[in-house]
């Protein structure tokens, strides 16, 4: 069975080999406070719902702001204001540009779970499908035994082993009713060695969340480990990222990097 504690690791290190939260949490407050965010399954671009690469900065956006909401705005104020709207408008615009830029450098040490589910490179494909489905986890690291992370194995590897294909969940469930057979038995022998996606692609604590983001829609992946001197130290899933941003819609396009 998969190990819950991590031998060999420093405490820190180990505080991530427990049991992890769900994202089930992260993901519904992530929708709630924010509305603008999509979250896509299994899509060729997973955080994406604009043309610019990132999530939706339009409700926010200095750039969207319209002469009526800057006079509105300035009347809602007390006191006078000594300024033309055209001053409010770029007072605003620099102000929004540096809080986009502070929440894009929070480094992953503050929004990774550090309680992780892990499994080893050894362990039967049979007991990995039965502790993410236990946990409710779409996906875990590999860990081999010397405690490097060597892979991650997720629902995607699964459906791909099985059909032989980039397999959607979909186009399994059409395949296992039109045969005879559970495509399923054709990895049950199999180890997470022979099914995981390798090499595991991770970040450090100090990575921040602008390339986690990028990295997510390079790989198309929708989490990465992260590791410190190869050993696991936390995970960041799509969701994790989602609940950092939901509450401010920050500006992803090569312009918010100036």
């Amino acid at each position: 069975m998969a190990s819950e504690a991590c031998l060999g690791l420093s405490p820190r290190q180990r505080s991530a080999a427990g049991m992890s939260r769900t994202s089930s949490d992260r993901r519904e407050r992530a929708v709630q406070n924010s509305s603008h965010f999509a979250e896509p399954e299994n899509k060729d671009d997973p955080m994406t719902d604009n043309a610019s690469g990132g999530p939706s900065t339009r409700s926010l956006d200095p750039r969207s702001l319209s002469d009526e909401d800057i006079l509105q705005a300035m009347k809602q104020i007390s006191g006078y204001l000594d300024i033309t709207p055209g001053d409010f408008r770029q007072i605003y615009g620099v102000a929004y540009s540096h809080a986009s830029k502070r929440l894009l450098s929070t480094p992953a040490s503050e929004i990774m779970t550090r309680q992780v589910h892990f499994v080893r490179e050894d362990q039967p494909v049979l007991e990995i499908a039965d502790l993410m489905a236990r946990t409710e986890v779409a996906g875990v690291p590999v860990l081999d035994r010397e405690d490097r992370v060597v892979g991650v194995i997720s629902e995607k590897d699964f459906m791909r082993r099985m059909s032989g294909t980039d397999q959607t969940f979909m186009g399994l469930v059409a395949s296992c009713m039109s045969s005879k057979g559970c495509p399923a038995l054709t990895i049950k022998g199999q180890t997470a060695k022979d099914i995981m996606s390798a090499p595991a692609v991770t970040v450090g604590p100090d990575t921040p969340i602008r390339k986690i983001f990028s990295l997510m829609r390079e790989k198309t992946i929708n989490r990465v480990p992260v590791t410190e001197e190869d050993r696991l130290a936390g995970l960041i899933s799509r969701d994790d990222v989602l609940g950092a941003l939901a509450s401010f819609p920050v500006d992803f396009s090569p312009e918010g990097e100036e």
